[in-house]
């Protein structure tokens, strides 16, 4: 290391200048995918909502604001209709984010309780079958970056093999929150 020594302090400096420039392009490059990323499910999950009924030209917070100050009590305590309309809007934004490279075994839904009333808010648990553990934390990445996703809790996960193909199947629970559904 003697042949190092003789060099000045600003050259070594220099010398290391053109590998921080490279980790901060990387960075900034990985920033912009994330970014784009989230863009397109951000669309692509808006698109979904907009094929809701009752959903045109309204947000869902502002309809469901407005049914509460109006009088009704649909939104507390839910009728069997609106909780299919309700159960539906889930499946639809679920089924968004989940993409087309999971296989869905499993997705249910049920309204929570508070002391014994119904609220608004609905419980969702979903089994799918995904690639590997990767495809699995993207996933709940997915729902946890989207709006309407809360307490999302992985179950389990674990190895199974078809089609000659190792996989992994897991299962998750989430909230969906209660002032993006309908009615």
């Amino acid at each position: 290391m003697k042949e190092i020594d003789f060099l000045p302090s600003n050259y070594r400096r220099a010398s290391n200048r053109p590998k921080r420039l490279r980790r901060i392009a990387v960075l900034a490059g990985l920033f912009i995918a994330y970014v784009t990323i989230q863009l397109t499910y951000e669309t692509r999950l808006d698109r979904t909502l907009a094929s809701v009924p009752g959903v045109f030209g309204d947000s869902v917070e502002s309809c469901s604001i407005r049914d509460m100050t109006a009088g009704h009590c649909d939104v507390l305590c839910p009728a069997p209709h609106d909780t299919d309309q309700r159960v539906a809007w889930a499946e639809r934004v679920v089924l968004g984010l989940l993409g087309a490279e999971y296989r869905l075994s499993y997705l249910s839904f049920e309204t929570g309780m508070n002391g014994g009333l119904a609220t608004a808010t609905l419980h969702g648990r979903l089994r799918a079958v995904a690639e590997n553990e990767l495809a699995v934390g993207m996933f709940m990445g997915r729902l946890a970056a989207s709006s309407y996703c809360s307490e999302i809790e992985l179950v389990f996960v674990r190895a199974v093999h078809g089609a000659g193909r190792a996989s992994r199947e897991f299962e998750l629970t989430f909230v969906l929150d209660s002032k993006y559904l309908p009615g």
